[in-house]
């Protein structure tokens, strides 16, 4: 038979001898590309929705996380604003047919960092979360685990440094936020201002 018969996929990828690499997609913050998840049932799909602040409290979010694979799945969440959300819990297991619940935390406006007048003027684009997964389809991977789960982060780092780039499935979501009062008003007074402006070049 042909050769494309025996190989389909020869052409999807290149030795390392090759002069010409392959580029490397990359997402916010230097995120790779990495296969789409299927490990877990994800709810909300794509879209977080923070409610108004409610004081110091700041708005929450849930995410919720079902264990549909055949075997004990490891997850982990990151945000692209990581000093403006507390992730509980950030990374865990989920055996398999169970469930796990993450709580995201959006921070109150006057606890995030101090933007400059420059910033505030541009259009602010969508925080965005990366949910990762990976299968825990050893006995090492599990004592990493189970060392993680006891408090000790090195264990975690352990796991996820151990899994190959190519068995890491991903989902990105982003996250919806009201404005603000404050932001209400300025966009309001935006509006009245060119109004005005407008009407004087009319006149």
């Amino acid at each position: 038979p042909p050769r494309s018969t025996l190989f389909p996929y020869t052409t999807l990828f290149r030795s390392a001898s090759s002069t010409r690499a392959l580029p490397v997609l990359r997402r916010a913050r230097g995120w790779p590309v990495m296969p789409p998840l299927g490990l877990l049932e994800v709810q909300p799909e794509a879209q977080l929705e923070f409610p108004p602040a409610n004081g110091a409290n700041g708005a929450c979010a849930r995410l919720r996380l079902t264990n549909v694979a055949g075997t004990l799945v490891a997850y982990k969440v990151k945000a692209t604003a990581p000093k403006s959300y507390v992730i509980k819990p950030s990374s865990g297991s989920i055996r398999k047919g169970e469930h796990a619940e993450v709580q995201i935390v959006r921070r109150p406006p006057e606890d995030e960092q101090q933007k400059s007048a420059g910033d505030k003027k541009q259009e602010r684009r969508p925080d965005r979360f990366l949910l990762q997964a990976a299968l825990v389809d050893s006995d090492e991977k599990k004592l990493l685990l189970h060392a993680a789960h006891r408090g000790k982060t090195s264990g975690a780092a352990k796991f996820w440094d151990g899994v190959p780039k190519e068995a890491v499935e991903e989902r990105q979501l982003t996250a919806h936020v009201p404005l603000e009062p404050a932001e209400n008003g300025d966009v309001a007074a935006t509006a009245a201002t060119a109004d005005r402006k407008s009407t004087r070049l009319n006149s």
